[in-house]
């Protein structure tokens, strides 16, 4: 998933959209200037849970997120909408989403990105 597509679907958990439920990006041309560094936020904690790896800032907002799928479309936009609410001043859903976040962030280290196949053995 894109940086953009992370950030657009955070809009639209904190209702920032127009009456059709589409987010406006005239409207929100302020929020769209300070969309990768939050994002990069949101980006680096969750690295840094995942793997101990050098992090390396996400540079553009069509750039691929590189991390598991799950995390990416379940735990990020929530962080995201989050660090959007507080930056507004929008107190009461700062609240929401930072709960929200942190109970998905805890799932985030038991997201494996391999599967492994075992058959199960009979000990007698």
């Amino acid at each position: 998933m894109q940086v953009n597509e992370v950030f657009k679907q955070a809009l639209v958990l904190l209702n920032y959209t127009d009456p059709q439920g589409n987010v406006d990006a005239v409207n929100n041309t302020e929020l769209y200037k300070r969309a990768l560094p939050l994002i990069n936020q949101i980006f680096a904690d969750l690295w840094h849970v995942r793997t101990s790896a050098n992090f390396e800032p996400l540079v553009s907002l069509s750039q691929e997120i590189p991390l598991a799928s799950y995390v990416v479309t379940n735990i990020m936009p929530y962080g995201v909408a989050m660090l959007i609410a507080q930056t507004n001043g929008d107190a009461d859903n700062q609240a929401l989403y930072a709960a929200m976040y942190n109970q998905r962030r805890s799932s985030a280290q038991s997201v494996s990105e391999q599967i492994v196949d075992k058959m199960p053995r009979v000990c007698f």
